[in-house]
């Protein structure tokens, strides 16, 4: 039987496991970027952030197997944890030679450095494996004290020390490196992040010291539970991928408005899909742990924390699909009054700006996707709230507007007009008629999309947004959105008890943590659960069902298959097999057109990732309910 956990060592896997996995959803990014762009500025990001996903990964392997009895493999994974580390002797001077504007003589000797880096590497490699005991002993043990979480470490030996040594002389070299990059560019605004994180490396290094010193005599890891210099080199890759994406902005930011724009539409439709799929790994595991763990304490705590920052990272994936090519709108029937409200009084919140409503009676509804235009409302509201830094007032009016005759901007018809008035600075003339451009910022930390994402966004509305402003005067900015006079529909929440459900399931994906957290929900929602990866193998499995009179109650399929039959072509088979038969699709792409008319193409519901059990349970309950 596995030992419960102590909650000492609670905290730091769940630590470390952040680490782990933030650093991998954003070497995964880089990859994406590197696939497309096949520079070796990119490629860096990507090595350093592998390096540093197995070196916490690891961390975190050596630990646990400790904690269980495993020793023997703990200090296998101990073994490869500082063998990664051992890999930053080629990978940071490799990162510096692509990022840092240096002259010939030093691109010249730092690229000694890195060759040599990825020899010492090799080198220090083979004697681990070819002479263990000089760099970690699995049969020595170091001082007197054992500690669950310390059993499953080696012995370090010499070897093990100078790699030490030589990786804290890396880092002084890399920081001199830096800061001589620093005085012939000035290039303050990509270097500064990675600076700053090679000084919390070297201090992280430099505390494991300290702390391997005073765990001299006791033994290794018997004052604390994991290395410091996870932490550190998680802090610094964290910061180079922000320093490099400053770059790859910049670098984009060079290039016509109109390439940038289709760059930035691919790219946010296919990180949005991969981000989708691990998010739905990361949400789905938090909901079915927040279901079972019935405690209220820190865990429950910090497992909520999970469940809220993978429900905001799903926002901001339908953000990046907000400014992508075809995006689709999940429309409803809204009244903004109460909308609107609530957006203002949290922005404003704690500042000293006051906030005026002037809404007109009987106002008129709008048929707009909700997060999309609460995604406008709190762009403006930012902005006017930037433009106020000391205090000021916010006026905001809203009335029913008609438009008899077609214009550039806006065809004839009924509309919500609403105006955002601030007591700012006001914008200057010259700078009026460009704020609605991408990467167009007066701001020193603007990246200049905002209003070019909001303008996007309510043109696919069919409505329009205008600025007018005296500087020293103030700004307005009115957006029209077409009207309707149809009323709000009524969204009482389904039932979403869990364990009502019954029947057997077919689910298929190509992703295997998906299909794994999927399969989960649905057997907690009481369902027998049939997992395959692939189109064809649905198909076979759903044949089969209908021959042996056990038919299937539900089939739920991705819509894209890497390599084979994705959902489209799977539900014409099925259908026709069976026309009675119940499908659902999942899908990341929520741009996509099957998903608002999935009826189309043979679908009777869709699931959007990433997905909790209350959007799985509603759905198939809405699903199943309906009249056929």
């Amino acid at each position: 039987m596995m030992p419960a956990i102590e909650h000492p060592v609670l905290v730091p896997i769940i630590l470390l496991s952040l680490c782990t996995g933030i650093l991998a959803i954003g070497t995964l990014l880089y990859l994406y970027i590197y696939y497309y762009s096949k520079k070796k500025l990119h490629l860096s990001v990507v090595i350093i952030g592998i390096i540093s996903t197995m070196t916490t990964g690891n961390e975190i392997a050596v630990i646990v197997f400790g904690l269980i009895g495993m020793s023997e493999l703990g200090m296998q994974f101990h073994r490869l944890q500082a063998l990664s580390i051992t890999l930053y002797l080629f990978a940071l001077p490799f990162i510096l030679h692509q990022v840092l504007e240096l002259n010939r003589r030093l691109k010249r000797v730092n690229r000694v450095v890195y060759i040599t880096g990825a020899v010492l590497a090799c080198i220090l490699i083979a004697i681990a494996y070819g002479a263990p005991d000089i760099f970690l002993s699995f049969t020595v043990r170091a001082g007197t004290v054992m500690t669950p979480w310390n059993i499953g470490r080696a012995s370090p030996g010499p070897v093990y020390r100078i790699r030490d040594m030589m990786i804290f002389a890396l880092g002084i070299y890399s920081i001199a490196l830096i800061i001589v990059d620093l005085r012939m560019t000035g290039r303050y605004r990509y270097i500064n992040f990675i600076l700053a994180g090679m000084t919390v490396g070297i201090l992280s290094g430099l505390t494991d010291m300290i702390l391997a010193f005073r765990e001299s005599e006791t033994g290794l890891y018997s004052i604390r539970v994991f290395s410091v210099f996870n932490l550190g080199m998680t802090i610094f890759t964290i910061l180079s991928m922000i320093s490099i994406m400053k770059i790859f902005i910049d670098h984009e930011n060079t290039a016509k408005s109109s390439m940038k724009n289709e760059y930035l539409e691919l790219l946010a439709g296919g990180i949005a899909h991969d981000f989708n799929n691990i998010l739905t790994g990361i949400l789905g595991n938090a909901t079915l742990a927040l279901e079972s763990y019935q405690r209220d304490d820190q865990t429950r705590e910090m497992l909520t924390g999970i469940e809220k920052a993978a429900i905001r990272a799903r926002d901001l994936t339908q953000q990046l699909l907000s400014f992508s090519r075809g995006g689709i709108l999940f429309r409803d029937i809204v009244s903004l009054p109460s909308m609107i409200r609530e957006t203002v009084d949290f922005i404003l919140s704690g500042s000293d700006i006051k906030a005026h409503y002037r809404f007109s009676r009987d106002l008129w509804n709008v048929d707009v996707d909700v997060n999309q235009i609460g995604q406008v409302i709190q762009n403006l509201v930012i902005n006017a709230k930037e433009a106020m830094p000391h205090k000021g007032e916010l006026a905001i009016s809203m009335e029913n507007y008609v438009i008899t005759n077609d214009s550039p901007a806006l065809a004839a018809g009924n509309y919500l007009k609403i105006c955002f008035r601030d007591s700012g600075t006001g914008i200057p003339e010259e700078h009026l008629r460009r704020i609605f451009e991408p990467y167009f910022s007066t701001k020193e930390k603007g990246n200049g999309l905002g209003l070019a994402i909001s303008m996007s966004i309510v043109k696919k509305h069919g409505g329009y947004i205008e600025a007018t402003s005296r500087e020293g005067d103030g700004a307005c900015i009115t957006v029209y959105l077409p009207a309707t006079l149809k009323s709000v529909r009524d969204k009482r929440k389904a039932s979403t008890s869990p364990y009502r459900f019954h029947g057997r399931v077919l689910l298929m994906d190509d992703e295997e943590m998906v299909l794994e957290i999927a399969a989960k929900m649905l057997k907690q929602l009481g369902f027998a659960v049939v997992c395959v990866a692939r189109g064809e193998d649905a198909v076979e499995h759903y044949r089969q069902s209908i021959t042996s009179g056990e038919p299937f109650d539900l089939v739920i399929t991705d819509l894209t298959i890497k390599g084979g039959m994705g959902g489209r072509e799977t539900v014409e088979i099925i259908k026709t097999i069976n026309p009675s038969a119940t499908v659902v699709v999942t899908t990341g792409y929520s741009q996509d057109l099957i998903v608002t008319d999935y009826e189309k193409f043979g679908f009777d519901g869709a699931i959007i990732k990433p997905f909790t059990v209350e959007d799985v349970s509603r759905e198939i309950e809405r699903v199943l309910n309906a009249p056929r």
